[in-house]
């Protein structure tokens, strides 16, 4: 199968079906999650996907990975992996140094593929509402 990952910001009505299907198949696993949704003002930001969604910075030097999601029939053929290697590309060509991510113990394939990709452990970066959360960070740049 080839595939091709490119920019999809003129897509909207699509993304926020992506969206969509993503947080009902987090609320179906585990139904706290409905409030974590709410508490992030979930449905404002699937109305204005550009305001955090665009540029994908925390800050000047560290970018946030958020909602990586690959519909189940694409399952199975490193699809996430792919978007991953391009995320990381992406974020150091731009010039970040660290990327972030947080994600739930339910996640655990998620869980594994970060792991792959260096992404480590970290204390809590963000504000997110649910007590479960794991945080995690990976390095963009070479140490000095």
């Amino acid at each position: 199968m080839t595939t091709e990952i490119e920019l999809a910001y003129q897509e909207l009505p699509a993304i926020r079906e992506l969206f969509k299907e993503y947080t009902d198949m987090l609320v179906a696993r585990d139904a706290v999650f409905a409030r974590y949704l709410q508490a992030q003002n979930y449905d404002s930001e699937l109305e204005h996907l550009e305001e955090k969604y665009g540029l994908p910075e925390l800050n000047d030097t560290s970018c946030e990975m958020k909602r990586l999601y690959v519909r189940p029939q694409y399952r199975n053929h490193h699809l996430a992996g792919r978007m991953i290697e391009q995320l990381i590309a992406d974020a150091r060509s731009t010039g970040y140094r660290t990327m972030f991510l947080d994600t739930l113990p339910m996640m655990q394939s998620a869980i594994h593929l970060y792991r792959k990709f260096g992404f480590y452990e970290i204390d809590c970066y963000n504000d997110s509402p649910m007590e479960l959360s794991i945080y995690m960070r990976l390095d963009l740049q070479e140490k000095e």
